[in-house]
């Protein structure tokens, strides 16, 4: 069903994107072979190819290296999740009779953007890239450009749910299924797998 999304969520999402593209042309005056590092990542590159916005494989050399890769679609289930999440602890309030004390939209679009920035973060700790490196071989880590277009990734998704929640779930039973087993599903069963 579509919705009218809050002003606010537009304008926030209107500064990401422009944000977003900003640190993409500036991620491409930068040197293939730049990197940066963190105290609790590997080292990674700033984007290794700037010609190269695209990677379509799941375990590759360049899988995370580029922009947007199989991954950024998991990314928008986040957003998406993140909505419904929101969505529920609203209708929750309003079933109590306590409508007051309950978040804009505005605030939850970014609390939705602080969570995934944390993500991104644990994401490319040591130990959940070993994690993801015992099921996909190639995985070094997410170069900046992509932990940019994951964060950008799931704030569309964030968005898609807000005006539509039925095209949003509509994206996570389709991503789900074209991702098996390698979706969201797939990419949490990997970091909780018990280890052997």
């Amino acid at each position: 069903m579509e919705q009218k999304v809050p002003a606010k969520v537009v304008k926030l999402m209107k500064i990401f994107t422009m944000a977003f593209v900003v640190s993409i042309l500036l991620a491409s005056a930068a040197r293939p072979s730049r990197t940066f590092q963190l105290p609790w990542s590997p080292r990674r590159g700033v984007w290794p190819d700037p010609r190269k916005l695209i990677d379509k494989n799941v375990d590759g050399p360049s899988t995370s290296q580029m922009v947007f890769d199989p991954w950024s679609f998991t990314h928008v289930t986040h957003g998406i999740l993140g909505y419904f999440v929101y969505l529920f602890f609203v209708k929750t309030r309003q079933k109590m009779g306590r409508a007051r004390g309950v978040p804009e939209m505005a605030d939850a679009f970014f609390m939705v953007f602080v969570l995934e920035l944390v993500w991104e973060l644990v994401e490319n700790s040591n130990y959940i890239v070993d994690r993801y490196r015992k099921s996909y071989r190639e995985y070094k880590g997410d170069s900046l450009v992509n932990s940019l277009g994951d964060i950008y990734c799931c704030l569309f998704g964030f968005f898609l749910a807000a005006w539509n929640t039925n095209v949003a779930i509509i994206y996570i039973l389709l991503s789900e299924i074209l991702l098996w087993p390698n979706g969201l599903i797939g990419g949490v069963s990997t970091v909780f797998k018990p280890p052997k």
